[in-house]
C-alpha cells in the first residue's frame, strides 16, 4: 500500500468508514480511485487475528472482534506483535492479580484507542525494564 492510501486510511477508525469516504471523493478526481483500490486491498486482519488469538489464550477467553486491533494497526502501520504481547502480558501479571481490575481485562479496554494503546504500551515498557533490573 502506497504512502497516500496509508494516510487516508489512518484518518478514519475502520477499512468500511474509509472506503465510504473515498466513494464520495471518487466522483469528484479519479486519483482517489488508486487509493480505493489499495485500500480495498489491504488486509490487516492477519495481524489483529493473530493478537485476539494471543489474548484469548493467555486469559482463557474467547472474545472474536477485531475491530479495534485492526483500527491500531491502521493507525500505527509499524506496530508489531510483540508490542500487543507485551502489553497484554504485563496487564496478566499487574491487573491480573487485582480483583478490581481482572474485568477489565479485555481488548475494548486495552485496545480502545490509539492512545490508550500507546499509554499501555509505555506502562508495559518500563515495567519490563524494571523487572529485568531487579533480577
Amino acid at each position: 500500500m502506497n504512502t497516500d492510501a496509508q494516510n487516508f486510511l489512518k484518518r478514519f477508525s475502520t477499512k468500511k468508514d474509509a472506503l465510504t469516504a473515498l466513494s464520495l471523493l471518487v466522483s469528484y478526481d479519479e486519483k482517489f480511485e488508486s487509493i480505493k483500490e489499495q485500500i480495498e486491498q489491504h488486509e490487516d486482519e492477519g495481524l489483529a487475528q493473530r493478537v485476539m488469538d494471543y489474548f484469548n489464550e493467555v486469559y482463557g477467553k474467547n472474545y472474536q472482534n477485531t475491530e479495534k486491533i485492526q483500527s491500531i494497526i491502521r493507525q500505527m502501520p509499524k506496530v508489531s506483535f510483540e508490542q500487543f504481547q507485551s502489553i497484554i502480558l504485563h496487564k496478566q501479571e499487574t491487573w491480573g492479580k487485582d480483583d478490581k481490575m481482572k474485568p477489565y481485562l479485555r481488548p475494548a479496554t486495552l485496545f480502545g484507542s490509539k492512545q490508550k494503546f500507546i499509554t499501555y504500551l509505555e506502562d508495559a515498557t518500563d515495567f519490563w525494564i524494571q523487572k529485568q533490573k531487579r533480577q
